[in-house]
């Protein structure tokens, strides 16, 4: 689907005109309709979804102005997080669900007693 089809649900399942919309997002309703209009634009974001993707980051982050690079670095990952996504993985590779996230409730057990 073209992302100027995506636009043109989400409007009207909103039921918002080209000109609120294009008040919204903060940009003329000449300018939004001018960029509904070509399919260059659509080559452009494409290269940002492939250029974001490769350096790791989220399209919002390379085009913010107010953002820098070096992204800032993501929290450190406790050994148990880690454990829990290996044993998560290997449980989709064959074929079952992840299982529960550790630190939540299991229904039918209770945490942080022991059976006697």
């Amino acid at each position: 689907m073209k992302w100027q089809e995506k636009v043109d649900i989400y409007r009207r399942q909103r039921r918002i005109s080209l000109r609120s919309l294009a008040d919204i997002i903060g940009i003329s309703n000449t300018g939004l309709g001018a960029a509904l209009d070509r399919e260059d634009a659509w080559e452009t974001v494409q290269t940002a979804i492939r250029l974001a993707r490769e350096m790791g980051i989220t399209v919002d982050y390379l085009f913010d102005p107010k953002t820098d690079w070096p992204p800032p670095p993501l929290p450190p990952v406790s050994p148990e997080q880690a454990r829990f996504a290996v044993e998560a993985l290997e449980r989709i590779a064959a074929g079952q669900p992840p299982g529960p996230v550790p630190g939540t409730h299991v229904a039918g057990k209770k945490r942080g007693r022991r059976s006697r």
